[in-house]
């Protein structure tokens, strides 16, 4: 697609300010002292969908959208690629992108697709096993430490020295899978009751030898096995599968599967490229069918100590645009999108870091009621548009480059809270300005790097928890070099933002439970129960844009 300025952009006071970009210098442009109406009273308004059986179409662009069928002529329910059968094959589609805890549907299944008079509700429902995080131990140094294997290591640890007591064997099994101190994961290789011991495979994160620090050790009822035969799983192949040792009996039929690829130091997350689930399980728990062959981006190897992670049968919804956005288009130099969304009702939660078993368990007691692992997203991400609506998702590193404009996510885990505001732009350099908001709010810093030039504006602290059941506008105001974030159309925050792709974005919208990823287990970033994971949605109630 070419990439060719209009002859007449859009201009609006403000948007070309770049010293003023810095944190702390000049006073803000005028789209920061502007409601988001005023912003784009001169832009021409394209699109205003409104969800829900009691919808109506109103206005320019206007859309009702009150049960499936609709929702089908304006999103699909998983992003980008698909094949020639337009089946799903990528993307963040049926797949996870961030070893996520849950999955998401080819279709917009009803259960995670829920129709409401006023809204489309995005809905979490387990459909095979339990979240349970049923036990919790230390990790202290004084002690001997915690030690976790590389493939063909067996060295043990000893109950005393992670917090634990010979009675706490009677509730774990082998295969149970642990975070590993600060970061990563770990499962249960082996128990000993006579010697008192617990010997544990490094699943990511890295062995650890006789490792401390009181960081707290969590027990859930994820499951791990390593292979056994085929020596290795084919891609979109293999569909079958004989593993080393006995599941645990948490696992079960409708459970969803992750492959870890763990070599000679174990560091890599745990990968999906497919939603294969569970269909059968032997008598002896060491051979699985799954109802579609495995897909992990990755050849997992037998010889390597190389498994299949399982977690609960966690589905969630999704629906990304048939529609494309972005000023990069031809002929456009602006684009502005308003999407208007409502979430469960939580406590607040400053999302101050813990680690420690002490800690924890004093933020989990006080912060009853927090929806462990939510992570919805409002987002925007290049692709390649197809028949029907239909495309390929531009890949990172691939041809003409990419970019994610962020207009929302709250990660809801141990360093971050339903309380904080966070909007991220990928994958290019930007610098940040902000000024006070009326929705008040303290910005909260993060280490600078080569992408991020402003670090003492990562993420907005709120005063009041963002998620408190009451409706809530989150919108952007993009122009070729710049990108203003409002909530409640009030501006946040302007950054600069100069943009280096031509293929536009696609809309997306998403509820993400939770993530395995890096440090994101011992951040308890993924449901700590039952209920933490099915009481997890979010509600769309609106989409409306403007371009010019």
């Amino acid at each position: 697609m070419p990439d060719s300025k209009p002859p007449a952009p859009f201009a609006s006071p403000g948007l070309a300010h770049g010293a003023a970009m810095r944190r702390g210098g000049p006073p803000g442009p005028a789209l920061l002292r502007q409601s988001f109406a005023d912003a784009v009273r001169t832009l021409p308004q394209v699109e205003a969908i409104s969800f829900g059986t009691s919808a109506e179409a109103k206005g320019p662009g206007g859309a009702a959208i009150r049960d499936a069928g609709d929702l089908a002529r304006f999103f699909n329910p998983f992003q980008g690629e698909a094949d020639p059968r337009g089946r799903p094959v990528g993307g963040t589609g049926t797949t996870t992108i961030n070893a996520e805890v849950q999955n998401y549907r080819g279709d917009f299944g009803t259960g995670n697709h829920v129709f409401e008079p006023d809204g489309l509700r995005l809905q979490a429902k387990v459909e095979a096993g339990r979240f349970d995080s049923y036990l919790r131990g230390d990790l202290t140094r004084a002690q001997g430490g915690f030690t976790s294997n590389a493939p063909g290591g067996a060295v043990p640890t000893r109950l005393s020295d992670i917090g634990l007591k010979p009675s706490d064997l009677d509730r774990i099994q082998v295969g149970d899978v642990t975070t590993n101190g600060p970061v990563g994961l770990a499962a249960v290789a082996a128990m000993d009751r006579a010697a008192g011991t617990i010997t544990f495979d490094a699943l990511s994160g890295g062995a650890r030898a006789n490792y401390g620090g009181n960081f707290h050790l969590t027990f859930t009822r994820f499951g791990f096995a390593p292979l056994e035969a085929p020596a290795a799983i084919e891609e979109g192949k293999t569909q079958e599968v004989r593993l080393a040792r006995p599941l645990p009996t948490s696992v079960v039929p409708g459970c969803l599967v992750r492959g870890v690829k763990r070599g000679p130091q174990p560091v890599n997350d745990p990968r999906s490229m497919a939603q294969a689930v569970v269909a059968t399980i032997s008598d002896d728990r060491r051979t699985v069918r799954f109802d579609r062959p495995l897909r992990f981006g990755a050849v997992l190897q037998a010889a390597d100590g190389d498994g299949l992670l399982f977690q609960p049968g966690l589905w969630s919804g999704q629906i990304w645009s048939k529609r494309s956005y972005g000023p990069q288009r031809d002929g456009l130099s602006a684009q502005a999108i308003r999407v208007e969304v409502s979430f469960p009702a939580m406590p607040d939660d400053r999302g101050m870091p813990a680690y420690k078993r002490a800690d924890v368990e004093v933020r989990l007691k006080a912060g009853a009621g927090i929806l462990w692992g939510y992570w919805p997203a409002l987002w925007l991400f290049t692709w390649r548009p197809g028949p029907n609506g239909l495309g390929q998702r531009i890949q990172p590193n691939g041809r003409n480059g990419w970019a994610e404009v962020d207009i929302l996510e709250i990660f809801t885990r141990l360093g971050t809270g339903p309380s904080v505001w966070t909007g991220n732009l990928h994958d290019q350099p930007f610098e940040r300005q902000t000024v006070p908001s009326p929705l008040g709010g303290t910005w909260r810093s993060q280490p600078a790097d080569k992408r991020f030039l402003t670090p003492d504006a990562a993420s907005l602290l709120m005063p009041k928890p963002i998620t408190d059941g009451k409706r809530h506008s989150f919108s952007v105001l993009w122009t070729r070099d710049s990108v203003v974030h409002y909530m409640d159309d009030r501006p946040i925050c302007l950054s600069q933002w100069p943009l280096n792709v031509t293929y536009p974005h696609q809309l997306g919208i998403n509820l993400a439970c939770g993530s395995l990823a890096s440090g994101n287990p011992a951040a308890l970033f993924f449901p700590q129960s039952q209920g933490d994971a099915e009481g997890q949605f979010l509600t769309v109630h609106s989409v409306k844009s403007w371009e010019a």
